[in-house]
């Protein structure tokens, strides 16, 4: 497990790390776009109440088809609405303890569906 820093607004997006494997990478990372394994954090610092994030492929080959957010603990639920294949949502930031989700999102590759799942922890600062 690692932790990223992302800038506001989150980016997602799915990217091909050759003919026949895609990854998904932090693009609104504050260093670089790395690329985000299983329960690796996106930690988001705000001073707002919201923080909105996208979901997204810069590849036709690879089309994201869902993108969810699980509530971790006690985080208010929250859903991404579709556009084509890009999903956003606003997620809520308070005060004191973080809220955390784990972020699904699923791409119809050539080699078959994937699911990528990232941890999301957005902190309110003041």
């Amino acid at each position: 497990m690692a932790n990223y820093t992302s800038t506001i607004p989150v980016h997602f997006t799915v990217v091909p790390t050759s003919s026949t494997a895609w990854s998904l990478v932090l693009a609104s990372a504050t260093s670089g776009s790395p690329t985000l394994g299983p329960t690796d954090n996106v930690i988001v610092d705000t001073t707002g109440s919201t923080v909105a994030v996208q979901v997204d492929s810069s590849d036709p080959g690879a089309i994201v088809t869902s993108a969810s957010a699980t509530s971790i603990s006690s985080s208010p639920s929250v859903s991404f609405s579709q556009s084509g294949g890009t999903f956003v949502a606003t997620f809520p930031a308070q005060s004191g303890t973080p809220y955390s989700w784990q972020i699904d999102v699923t791409a119809d590759l050539i080699s078959g569906p994937t699911v990528l799942d990232p941890i999301l922890i957005i902190r309110k600062t003041n």
